[in-house]
């Protein structure tokens, strides 16, 4: 959270897109343009902010290339079918920086994507909880915001288990195709759960 705020700072006063926004839980407020897959647009305007519903894989088709100065995206690419395209859309709409947190997931066996093994391992999370299903669970918490997608398409859980090296992969591609920089690119312990060191990647990239 301090890491984005700091980030958000520098760039005060100046257009900034806040990608993955849910009810905006850090209290971003009018400071960004706020995006989102669900559809949060009566939370926002009734606090008269503004809300873009959209698909990040389709990012720049929905907002245009080189739209915001600064684009923001905490811990979301962790649940994109393709982060790859998630992240080289966020470089095609910012103008000039990009700052990520992308949280490393533990509990899903072995690396890649494991669509399946997540929309499996929140089911029997929210079954201990008595709800049916993850989505059972989804449409009483949030009975007017989310989207329903096709089942394939995982929603609110992580389906990605990055490790050290793909983190690295990822972000030298797109700084070599998009001319950014790393000016921040840290991995940093969180908390402790379940036994385990918990993870976040902190990420800061400038346009050259």
């Amino acid at each position: 959270m301090h890491f984005m705020w700091n980030c958000l700072v520098k760039f005060g006063g100046r257009p900034v897109l806040n990608v993955g926004c849910a009810n905006d839980p850090f209290l971003f407020g009018e400071r960004c343009t706020h995006f989102d897959i669900d559809d949060w647009s009566k939370y926002f305007n009734a606090r008269d902010l503004q809300f873009i519903q959209g698909d990040a894989h389709e990012l720049s088709d929905i907002v245009g290339r080189d739209s915001y100065d600064l684009v923001i995206c905490g811990d979301t690419l962790e649940h994109c079918p393709s982060p790859t395209d998630v992240l080289f859309e966020l470089a095609r709409v910012t103008r000039e920086a990009l700052c990520l947190t992308v949280w490393e997931e533990w509990r899903l066996p072995g690396e890649g994507l494991h669509i399946r093994e997540g929309q499996k391992r929140a089911d029997e999370e929210v079954q201990a909880l008595g709800f049916a299903d993850r989505l059972a669970h989804q449409r009483v918490l949030y009975p007017d915001v989310v989207t329903f997608p096709e089942e394939d398409i995982p929603h609110l859980i992580h389906i990605w288990q990055f490790t050290p090296e793909m983190m690295g992969t990822l972000i030298d591609s797109v700084c070599d195709i998009y001319q950014m920089r790393k000016l921040f690119f840290q991995r940093v312990p969180e908390t402790v759960t379940d036994g385990h060191q918990v993870y976040n990647w902190l990420i800061f990239l400038t346009k050259t």
